[in-house]
């Protein structure tokens, strides 16, 4: 990854990182399932970090490419939370809020997230939670 200049300074949506972050339905233990997924974004930091190094990328590109890493590892994060907790995450939303929600991510910056869900709370409750431990873990 590191050795094709093109790979390298390809910048990403959101969206494309979680649809390269690894299928899930590949692996069938969840715990190998996190490792692929915290091995890929170890991967794409690395990607990120060396094009801002090189001076590849300037500033809101890397603000851009952190933010879009963190908004597509949400979302890997939150299919896996579903498919764990077998809770359909429609009616359920993430908002992105600070430095994520204004697409201006740094590498030591944490993550505000706001749930908010169509109907009773209680029904996502183990949705949200399982969320959580996916993104802490």
């Amino acid at each position: 990854m590191l050795i094709n200049r093109e790979q390298l300074v390809h910048q990403k949506s959101a969206q494309g990182f979680f649809r390269r972050s690894c299928p899930l339905d590949e692996q069938p233990d969840p715990a190998a399932q996190l490792n692929n997924l915290r091995r890929y974004q170890r991967g794409e930091l690395l990607r990120i970090g060396a094009c801002d190094l090189l001076d590849m990328y300037d500033l809101p590109a890397v603000t851009g490419q952190l933010s879009n890493l963190a908004d597509g590892m949400a979302r890997a994060c939150l299919s896996y939370a579903s498919t764990c907790s077998n809770i359909d995450p429609a009616g359920f939303v993430v908002l992105a809020m600070g430095k994520l929600g204004g697409s201006e991510l740094n590498y030591s910056s944490d993550i505000d997230l706001l749930f908010l869900c169509a109907n009773n709370g209680v029904d996502y409750l183990r949705l949200g939670q399982q969320f959580i431990d996916a993104l802490a873990t």
